[in-house]
């Protein structure tokens, strides 16, 4: 949790704020400098990912953050769905909140500016902070319960499933899984709109500096008894929002069309399906409910741009469809 403290001197930043661009600067670093303390504080040698610009945050000099989050930006094309329904969100995990904050530009105008380069770095320290949750839960609490699970209840079979952060919980429990030693495996694994690196399960990624994706592992150690599935969408705005703002913190802007989609060295999971990985077979994802022929050893990137129109839709016959095949398949 973020102390009291902490959040008193970053309303009162906001609250005081200066009408001088120089005071702007100076307040907006002292912004950015606290809540990189606090990153910093809860930071692990596993948190840290610099496939989601988590190390550019953590090091960069705060003024280095604010000149990147301050740039104009042109929006993607996949950003004019938002341009019609609402501008302007606090929260890129729910991209068409009604909360309006006229100084929040960002990708919606082209039009940068130094509080909204705040409240952009403050939706990345939300998201950062959720993932470190989703880690500590990944590798301690939900790895030790299947563990004990498996060691003391035969041939069960359990079928994981997370959506968003929590397909980094139930990825990451798998993971440690193998690094333990056990026998025990998942007779499948679901992820829903995952909100982690598209290359999570790559080989060869050979992006800033990465040889193999973090859970890379779970495929080639047969982490898994049955399949993995993926469910991604292009309209899953809030996934594409969130690595645009990751690319600005880490400063590597490259051409519109190419922000958040399977070509951006930030893509998540849940826009852009498995990429770079051999074992991917991707699969419409139908929108009437049908069987999906998974099988043992495979990583299948379900396509539902038709059956998944936002970040949270993952509660349709759709899905249940992809779930079901999924626990049928061994």
């Amino acid at each position: 949790m973020v102390p009291q403290s902490t959040l008193s001197q970053l309303r009162r930043i906001v609250a005081q704020w200066p009408s001088t661009p120089q005071e702007q600067k100076e307040a907006a670093k002292r912004f950015i400098g606290l809540l990189q303390g606090q990153a910093k504080e809860a930071a692990g040698v596993e948190d840290t990912d610099p496939l989601d610009a988590s190390e550019e945050f953590l090091k960069k000099p705060p003024e280095d953050l604010l000149e990147n989050l301050s740039r104009n930006l042109p929006p993607p094309s996949f950003l004019s769905r938002m341009q019609q329904q609402s501008p302007g969100s606090l929260d890129p995990f729910f991209p068409f909140s009604t909360r309006r904050v006229p100084e929040v530009r960002g990708f919606i105008d082209q039009r940068g500016s130094l509080l909204g380069g705040l409240w952009h770095v403050l939706n990345y320290f939300t998201y950062y902070k959720m993932k470190m949750r989703a880690g500590v839960i990944g590798r301690t609490g939900l790895f030790e319960v299947i563990k004990e699970l498996g060691e003391n209840s035969g041939q069960v079979r359990l079928h994981l499933v997370g959506h968003s952060m929590g397909a980094i919980v139930c990825t990451l429990a798998c993971k440690k899984l193998v690094e333990a030693g056990s026998d025990f495996k998942p007779s499948s694994l679901t992820l829903l709109q995952g909100a982690f690196t598209h290359y999570g399960f790559g080989k060869d990624v050979n992006v800033k500096g990465i040889t193999d994706g973090p859970y890379r592992v779970i495929v080639e150690k047969d982490a898994v008894a049955g399949p993995i599935a993926v469910t991604f969408s292009e309209n899953d705005d809030a996934l594409h929002v969130f690595y645009a703002i990751a690319q600005r913190l880490a400063g590597d802007i490259v051409r519109p069309l190419f922000i958040g989609d399977k070509n951006d060295p930030y893509g998540a999971i849940g826009a852009n399906g498995s990429q770079k990985t051999p074992e991917a077979e991707e699969i419409a994802l139908d929108t009437s409910p049908k069987v999906y022929p998974f099988a043992k050893g495979s990583v299948y990137s379900l396509n539902g741009k038709r059956a998944i129109q936002n970040h949270g839709d993952v509660r349709n016959e759709a899905i249940a469809a992809a779930l079901l095949s999924a626990a049928e398949s061994r």
